[in-house]
């Protein structure tokens, strides 16, 4: 293997992940704290490209499509959580299949309009472009502008979370939200914030994924899982545990397509049933009350 195969497998599997990060850190934090496995954050996903990219068709701009559907996404989770899923505050399972039928509404009503065809959005000239790395190899622009877009929103994310009251709050709710509420904090507007959020960043992460690589009906089912196989590796509510399980998977499945296809998503998923067995509650995940 050449340095320049080696250089390219590693930038795949690191793009791949911050990619997963930023899809996955508004869900780990929507599961940790209302303990609702959101089984639509893949289809959340989807519609957010699909919007992103019609947003471009007609304006022409990739700031403005990003900007927009990231705002718009906020609002529709904002929608979603006081009409729907605050009828779900004690009761995690009707909130999964709520989830789960939305999912579905949404995949059809984006295979209706896209007609089934996978497409991508173009983003300007300098995410377009290629770019030379250690005089190595050109890589994508995209995958770059990814790479960095994760890098600022785990700043942010680390932000919010440990230097700010929300993040105390939320913080604590994952460990014990009934004693959180008990301290005279209204959880249910806490979990509107977040709800809000997850949508924020998964409108972000859907027009940089759909300008890395081409979305379509079908991807939503892909993103969910991988979503979901980030939240169980990293441990619940824990952002730095989906970043740290978003570069492992990323890089194990960069690798292992690149030396044994055919065997790259038995150990993937090996990976996570082992997490399963020996460690339930995730690397970075803490054992003790769920309420």
């Amino acid at each position: 293997m050449t340095l320049q195969t080696g250089l390219f497998i590693f930038m795949n599997g690191v793009t791949q992940a911050a990619l997963l990060f930023v899809i996955s850190s508004g869900l780990a934090m929507v599961y940790g704290l209302m303990k609702i496995v959101n089984m639509a954050h893949g289809a959340f996903y989807l519609m957010a490209a699909f919007i992103g990219h019609a947003i471009l068709a007609r304006t022409g701009s990739w700031w403005l499509a990003l900007l927009c559907t990231s705002l718009l996404m906020a609002v529709f989770c904002l929608l979603l959580q006081v009409t729907l899923f605050k009828r779900a505050l004690n009761n995690p399972m009707l909130g999964t299949l709520m989830s789960l039928g939305l999912a579905l509404f949404i995949a059809d009503i984006v295979l209706h309009y896209s007609l089934g065809l996978f497409q991508t959005i173009i983003g300007p000239p300098f995410i377009a472009r290629p770019y030379n790395l250690f005089g190595i190899m050109n890589y994508p622009g995209s995958r770059i502008v990814v790479l960095v877009a994760a890098l600022i929103q785990a700043v942010f994310m680390y932000v919010l979370i440990q230097k700010t009251r929300l993040g105390q709050i939320i913080r604590a709710g994952v460990n014990d939200r009934d004693m959180v509420s008990a301290l005279g904090i209204n959880i249910a507007r806490v979990f509107i914030i977040v709800f809000v959020l997850a949508g924020l960043l998964i409108g972000f992460g859907g027009v940089l994924g759909g300008t890395m690589q081409a979305f379509g009906v079908g991807i939503e089912s892909q993103i969910q899982m991988l979503a979901l196989m980030v939240i169980i590796v990293g441990g619940q509510g824990s952002v730095f545990g989906a970043a740290m399980s978003s570069l492992l998977i990323g890089l194990t499945g960069s690798i292992t397509m690149a030396f044994v296809p055919n065997a790259s998503s038995v150990i993937v998923f090996g990976i996570v049933m082992l997490v399963l067995v020996y460690r339930p509650q995730g690397f970075f995940g803490m054992e003790g009350r769920t309420r």
